[in-house]
């Protein structure tokens, strides 16, 4: 017998774990919050914290699934043997996967199905684990709070996207279309379930997970040359499914950006060379200036006053306001922590806002966190990036929008092949009960007819309706945001 390939000897491997019901958890992860924690909240705190009961949460037995996808998920592991060959076997699979989904999106015609079954043969099992961790309901990731905590698990579902991405490529090519359907049901249910208890980070990786099941699944599965109505159906169904058992990412990522915050200036107030530990900062180094890298160090003000200071002084005021926070009583503090708590409540009050409006009124640090205070010094040095977050979140909700309408479209070709139709006949006929809305402006999305096609556009974030004509690229240019149908497939 030949030597088997070693992606046979993890399938022998992880097949025993799986068979053993083993259950990981993520490094430091926190169950509770700190009792310190819970006094200046801006909103329930312990409530953010609930877990489901153990055997009905998921993430225990994500974490052994994708494991399979990502080598960084072997700190979930004890150290030794297993840690070692789990970290070996997937940085091994993981260079022929690279090497094809770079094929698959610069030149997809060249992509051969050998190709495909040597990329993703090799996570056959981690796609059988992650089908058992879904048959519980519920999922939490216990993490780490603050700055410093491990989140592994979710680049490591960005890379499940990937594969699932080439897995349904492959099931068209073969005819599989009821495959190709199973997996965008179970990247999706990933997405989702990656946002509870989620930073930033979780939540804009979970936004590009759909977007690749908008642009590498979906799309292609819509221009299916055997495509049928009631594959729509089943798209639909998945694609309203993905919005009504979302939880609200933007809120979700608002609160845990303030834990991340507030444990940090915690940290520099009462245990400081514990954080620089953490943060990997050399001893005596300024902890906030070297993990931000001196970005937002200056103190507010006019553009030309933030020019005249320049960098050099923003860096010694930064470092100032660090010295001053260590060692600060939670008396001293009260103060700024309660600005920042303000800032925050602010944030969370622009739920259910429509994003043009959103994004226009988002409070701007400069002026909620302004003062010399140190701490509202520093708290501005670690501001997230909450307007381009807010900017994700926006086209996130609109891609899907857009995407439930074009299956209502495609739909109504397959039923209506010799006539025209308006976007609220397709979604009638579909079943649902309304065109979805515009999250930009809280309208219905619109319809235009651009080089003979019909597209479902958004007015986009500068609010303004070009009917479709203007493309904003992305967002990267004025316009509204443009979404088509792929031209259907030839048989081949």
């Amino acid at each position: 017998m030949g030597r088997a390939p070693c992606w046979a000897l993890t399938l022998f491997v992880c097949a025993c774990n799986l068979a053993a019901g083993q259950e990981l958890a993520l490094p430091d992860a926190v169950e509770q919050p700190p009792a310190w924690l819970l006094k200046d909240a801006p909103y329930d705190l312990a409530r953010f914290f609930t877990l489901p009961p153990g055997n009905q949460n998921a993430a225990p037995l994500y974490l052994d699934a994708l494991a399979e996808f990502s080598g960084e998920m072997a700190v979930c592991f004890p150290p030794g043997e297993e840690q070692d060959l789990r970290f070996r076997l997937v940085r091994e699979r993981n260079q022929t996967l690279v090497a094809v989904d770079r094929t698959f999106h610069d030149d997809p015609k060249r992509l051969r199905d050998d190709a495909l079954e040597r990329a993703t043969a090799p996570y056959q099992i981690g796609f059988l684990k992650l089908v058992e961790a879904q048959q519980r309901p519920k999922c939490v990731f216990v993490t780490g709070i603050g700055a410093a905590a491990l989140i592994p698990h979710v680049q490591a579902a960005r890379q499940v996207g990937r594969v699932a991405a080439l897995r349904v490529r492959r099931a068209l090519d073969r005819s599989a279309i009821d495959a190709a359907l199973g997996d965008v049901a179970l990247v999706l249910r990933l997405s989702r379930d990656l946002r509870p208890r989620g930073y930033f980070v979780n939540q804009l990786v979970a936004n590009a997970i759909d977007a690749s099941v908008h642009k590498d699944m979906v799309l292609p599965i819509l221009a299916y040359p055997a495509l049928k109505p009631e594959h729509c159906d089943r798209l639909l169904a998945l694609l309203t499914e993905h919005e009504t058992q979302s939880i609200d990412s933007f809120t979700e990522g608002v609160k845990a950006e303030w834990i991340t915050s507030r444990v940090m200036l915690n940290e520099l107030m009462h245990n400081r060379e514990e954080l620089a530990r953490k943060m990997n900062v050399p001893p005596g180094a300024p902890i906030i200036a070297t993990v931000t890298q001196f970005v937002t160090v200056m103190p507010p003000g006019a553009p030309q006053v933030r020019r005249r200071i320049g960098p050099d002084l923003g860096r010694l005021l930064l470092q100032a306001a660090e010295t001053k926070v260590t060692g600060m009583t939670d008396t001293d503090a009260a103060p700024g922590l309660a600005k920042v708590g303000d800032q925050t409540r602010a944030l969370l009050r622009l739920d259910g806002v429509p994003y043009a409006e959103r994004l226009r009124t988002l409070p701007d640090p400069n002026k909620t966190l302004a003062g010399d205070d140190p701490v509202l010094v520093v708290r501005r040095a670690i501001e997230p990036a909450t307007e381009a977050f807010t900017l994700s979140e926006a086209k996130h909700e609109t891609t899907l929008h857009a995407l439930i309408s074009l299956v209502a479209l495609r739909r109504w070709q397959l039923t209506h092949p010799d006539s025209t139709v308006d976007l609220s006949e397709a979604v009638k006929a579909a079943g649902l009960s309304a065109v979805p809305l515009d999250p930009y402006d809280g309208k219905p999305l619109r319809t235009a007819r651009i080089n003979g096609e019909t597209v479902v556009y958004s007015v986009g974030k500068d609010g303004r309706d070009d009917r479709g004509a203007v493309d904003s690229k992305n967002e990267t240019q004025p316009g509204d945001l443009v979404y088509s149908l792929l031209p259907v497939r030839n048989e081949r």
